[in-house]
């Protein structure tokens, strides 16, 4: 499978034109793709930066199918909606542009079975829209274009919205400011495949009696708006972020092993108030109150244990399956690229920069008496060096960056570089190498 920074979904044919005209601009390499049905595709390649553009077709269902193959083709973090939508806010007006704050499906109706409007059984009430390559806020603050472009609530359905509808549907979903019949599909399908999703709509017309005169006059331009805004998003995650990341503090990461700790030893949790006031902030800085009052006693426990059993032995592996259970427990999702807390043995040991001995000493622990963690030969820098170097090389090449490229590449470097097994075992998977030049530390 290979990689991608992104990938973009459009529902029509006039909102994908502006979309690639932006790439031929910047003389974007681009690669018609086979795609089923009724879906185009083409994969974009300009400069750093590489994703799939996929023409999904109209509807909620199309939505669903052309996000569905797209995940299936490419692997990647991050999903971008981009077209039109219908104006729905009292300030919104043709031309306009949103993004998406979050996004609900406007007239699914399951409340007779305790779910609130707009709530798909089994789904959120609500998708929320995430920007996995920078913070908006600072994207909005620098880059905004000489164009309104607002950010809100987004509603999607399988109805054209006449102006009949729209008290009844700000009624339901006070604050939405536009309706499409697409982004909240998509945004599930994103979702489920645990990749982040944003959507970028320009306003094609208004919700009312003559919108559909409206639309023909106003999707050039909205698309073209959309487009810009898509655009510059995109820009942000060309930039290759070498530094060590540091997603939790250190404070954050003992606190992971106490937890663990407690688990093992099978201790009861202790009351919140018992943890260490300096660890409590940290744990309050990081988390919702909720999860502070679930896991601050689990915590607290695992430090009484280690100050009553100095001596008690927790390996890499067994801290590993510790954490496993918990995020099990507490339905969190675990696995590459989710930052759950606690984080993984080896996310621990790069981040304190030391072996697991190390990291049980730092909480009062003795050292793992049988085989400990094996000393790593190259640095973080090293690693993050070697994929950047390597995908120059094949962005100069035009090769495509794969496992079996990296090898080719790998034998014609004088100097000595991580072998691709090597590499993969660092990040967890050649996808997550490649894509780890996409993602900063806002991510």
């Amino acid at each position: 499978m290979r990689v991608a920074a992104a990938v973009v979904i459009c529902p029509m044919p006039e909102e994908v034109e502006p979309v690639l005209e932006l790439a031929r601009s910047e003389h974007a390499r681009i690669t018609p793709v086979g795609a089923p049905g009724s879906l185009r595709a083409w994969r974009v390649h300009v400069k750093r930066l590489r994703f799939l553009l996929v023409q999904c077709g109209i509807g909620l269902t199309q939505a669903a199918c052309g996000v569905t193959w797209a995940l299936g083709k490419v692997s990647t973090h991050q999903v971008y909606l981009c077209g039109t939508a219908g104006g729905l806010g009292e300030d919104i007006r043709i031309g306009d542009v949103v993004v998406g704050t979050g996004f609900r499906y406007s007239m699914a109706d399951a409340t007779a079975f305790g779910y609130a409007p707009g709530q798909i059984p089994g789904q959120p009430q609500e998708f929320t829209g995430v920007h996995r390559h920078g913070n908006l806020d600072d994207f909005f603050a620098k880059e905004l274009p000489n164009f309104p472009v607002h950010r809100g609530l987004m509603l999607s359905g399988d109805s054209f919205v006449t102006a009949g509808m729209v008290d009844d549907l700000l009624t339901t979903h006070p604050g939405a400011l536009s309706v499409d019949m697409e982004t909240a599909a998509a945004a599930q399908v994103a979702n489920d495949f645990g990749a982040s999703m944003l959507a970028v709509r320009g306003i094609s017309d208004l919700c009312s009696p003559k919108a559909a005169a409206d639309f023909d006059a106003g999707v050039g331009n909205a698309s073209e708006r959309a487009a810009q805004v898509l655009w510059s998003l995109l820009a942000q995650s060309r930039r290759v972020d070498r530094r060590p990341r540091k997603v939790f503090s250190s404070g954050m990461l003992t606190a992971g092993v106490y937890a663990a700790v407690a688990i093992a030893a099978g201790a009861e949790k202790k009351e919140p108030a018992d943890l260490p006031q300096e660890l409590a902030e940290e744990l309050a800085a990081y988390m919702t109150p909720d999860d502070v009052q679930r896991l601050a006693g689990l915590v607290a426990a695992g430090i009484d244990v280690v100050a009553e059993n100095p001596d008690l032995q927790l390996p890499a592996q067994h801290y590993d399956r510790m954490r496993t259970r918990l995020l099990d427990d507490l339905e969190i999702p675990h696995g590459p690229g989710k930052h759950a807390w606690p984080p993984s043995s080896q996310t621990v040991m790069k981040r304190l920069d030391c072996k697991w001995n190390d990291v049980l000493e730092r909480v009062g622990l003795g050292p793992v008496t049988r085989r400990s963690a094996p000393r790593r030969r190259y640095s973080d820098e090293d690693y993050n060096a070697a994929i950047a170097s390597f995908h120059a090389w094949a962005t100069d090449e035009g090769r495509d960056p794969s496992y079996a490229s990296y090898q080719e590449w790998l034998s014609k470097q004088k100097e000595r570089r991580p072998s691709g097994a090597s590499v993969r075992q660092h990040y967890g998977s050649w996808a997550d190498a490649i894509l780890s030049l996409y993602v900063t530390e806002d991510s």
